[in-house]
């Protein structure tokens, strides 16, 4: 009650974006960790404020389910201001990772939807790999992170690790021993096996970011739900150029 969302916040915003809109090709996003009805007026009454105030709202779902999904994609794009333009994500540091949230057999329907959405898509690095949450042991914590030793529940550790590059040393992240340990001894979790399997997580979020990238419908259109199953989360995406239709499953796994 003390530090968030006062209503002077919406004034520092629009200090911050009068400097930004000096630059060209430049955006402001702002880490505005509140529900979605809040979040949303930090786009400004004016779309004077942040260019993309986060939107968490994929970060806290009960459950991962087509229905829930569905229900928070269809308030949140009914809560943005006319013109403005959304975001989503689907972790950071400070979750737990995608891969040990939801399981490693949903990172490629969490990929489809990242991608497919309306609106700027923000990826933590390495859950293009699928990296898991680490664990450390309980002297090491409390000598790197205070707080998460007295409040285990707040722990950030597990998904700050360094980003896994090659197998070997380190995970090919630096030379030295790294502030914190790699995630996982596994080389299939690093960039340079991924690379080169057509089959891998990073190869698939790749080829997503390449159409994405080719597809106005995908990087600009319009959106709206589809009827679906159960368990299907469907929906269109559609622009002057054409239109794509996603169908998410799931109630599948692999």
């Amino acid at each position: 009650v003390h530090s968030e969302d006062w209503a002077s916040a919406h004034e520092y915003a629009r200090q911050l974006r009068s400097v930004v809109e000096e630059y060209p090709d430049r955006v402001l996003i702002g880490e505005v960790v509140l529900p979605p009805a809040q979040a949303v007026t930090y786009h400004g009454a004016k779309l004077d404020e942040a260019h993309l105030p986060h939107n968490f709202a994929l970060t806290e779902l009960r459950t991962w389910s087509a229905d829930e999904i569905r229900a928070m994609v269809e308030e949140y794009e009914s809560l943005l201001p006319a013109g403005a333009w959304p975001n989503w994500l689907l972790g950071d540091h400070d979750f737990s990772r995608i891969a040990s949230r939801l399981g490693p057999e949903r990172m490629p329907v969490a990929h489809m939807l990242l991608l497919t959405l309306r609106g700027t898509p923000t990826w933590y690095y390495g859950d293009e790999l699928g990296l898991p949450d680490a664990s450390l042991s309980a002297e090491r914590v409390t000598l790197i992170d205070p707080q998460a030793a007295s409040a285990p529940e707040r722990d950030r550790l597990r998904s700050r690790r360094p980003m896994q590059w090659s197998p070997g040393p380190h995970a090919g992240f630096t030379r030295a021993e790294p502030w914190l340990p790699i995630a996982s001894e596994d080389p299939t979790l690093t960039v340079e096996h991924q690379r080169s399997d057509p089959e891998s997580t990073l190869s698939l979020f790749r080829s997503l970011l390449d159409l994405r990238r080719r597809t106005p419908a995908l990087s600009v259109g319009t959106y709206r739900t589809l009827p679906s199953p159960p368990e299907v989360f469907a929906y269109e995406r559609r622009h002057p150029e054409g239109a794509v239709q996603i169908h998410l499953n799931f109630g599948y796994v692999p």
